[in-house]
């Protein structure tokens, strides 16, 4: 079963975002709650370990972002058409 992270949200929405304009926005404003949630943690009293398993969930999370970012925006930064099907080379 999932839980609800306060993050998890803003990822589930860029992993199934297929405009790819906005694509991009929808990454970065993921990666960014996972950083702040990620120094929260760190601060966080954590004697018991119960948040080990959020830590794990956003090292998950934060590969998977990762990998779709370079899959559909290229390693470059540039917006691709995968999700919908078209090629690159079709778009010129």
């Amino acid at each position: 079963m999932k839980k609800d992270y306060p993050w998890r949200k803003l990822y589930e929405a860029a992993m199934i975002e297929l405009e790819p304009k906005k694509l991009q926005e929808r990454i970065e404003a993921a990666q960014a709650a996972l950083q702040q949630r990620t120094q929260e943690l760190l601060v966080a009293d954590d004697r018991d370990g119960s948040a080990l398993e959020e830590r794990l969930a956003i090292a998950d999370a934060v590969h998977s972002l990762r990998t779709l970012q370079k899959v559909e925006l290229g390693s470059f930064g540039e917006i691709g058409n995968r999700r919908s099907g078209a090629h690159p080379a079709e778009d010129a």
